[in-house]
């Protein structure tokens, strides 16, 4: 049943091309939703994640049964501007550029749907960047969802982030902080 109302489709962004027709949220129905067809597999693949899946299939021999998928969705230079009040303590410039970088990990289920399970938000110092900054990566954000059994998650949680160190310790990267 569909009321055939166009009514708010720019409000619920709709995208013609990831769906049929659009459906407002009263004739909504579970069974109605059409999912796009992207799969993680299929996104742009960079250094940094194929050289953490290796690492994790190394350190764990149940990594292809799981069907997992880990991927650095975004990589973006960003600026870091000081504050004026900081002048006095430091003769550096003003700015500090420094790369954001998002790594996720999905779970691909026995229906073929992937969920995204595991996050990690990065912000990364070159050799470009004032001391102490230098050479330095923070851990800003770790997220997770419980998908996996508790042995299993644990320790791909810890081989992901174990993996994306010693990437970094190939670049070059000299310490790395984690916030919580």
């Amino acid at each position: 049943m569909n009321c055939n109302k166009m009514l708010h489709e720019r409000c619920e962004l709709f995208l013609a091309e990831s769906f049929a027709e659009f459906l407002c949220k009263n004739c909504r129905h579970p069974q109605d939703m059409r999912f796009h067809n992207l799969k993680a597999k299929s996104l742009r693949s960079t250094e940094c994640d194929i050289f953490i899946t290796s690492y994790v299939k190394t350190k764990f021999e149940d990594f292809d049964d799981l069907k997992l998928t880990i991927r650095m969705l975004s990589s973006m230079e960003k600026t870091f501007k000081l504050k004026r009040k900081f002048d006095d303590y430091r003769k550096a410039k003003n700015e500090i550029d420094y790369t954001n970088s998002t790594i996720f990990a999905f779970y691909e289920d026995t229906e073929g749907y992937e969920l995204c399970f595991f996050g990690i938000y990065v912000q990364l110092y070159g050799s470009d960047a004032p001391k102490p900054n230098r050479n330095t990566a923070y851990v800003s954000y770790i997220d997770s969802v419980k998908l996996l059994e508790n042995g299993k998650r644990t320790k791909i949680y810890q081989m992901i982030l174990l993996g994306l160190f010693e990437y970094l310790k190939l670049q070059g990267y000299e310490k790395i902080f984690i916030w919580s």
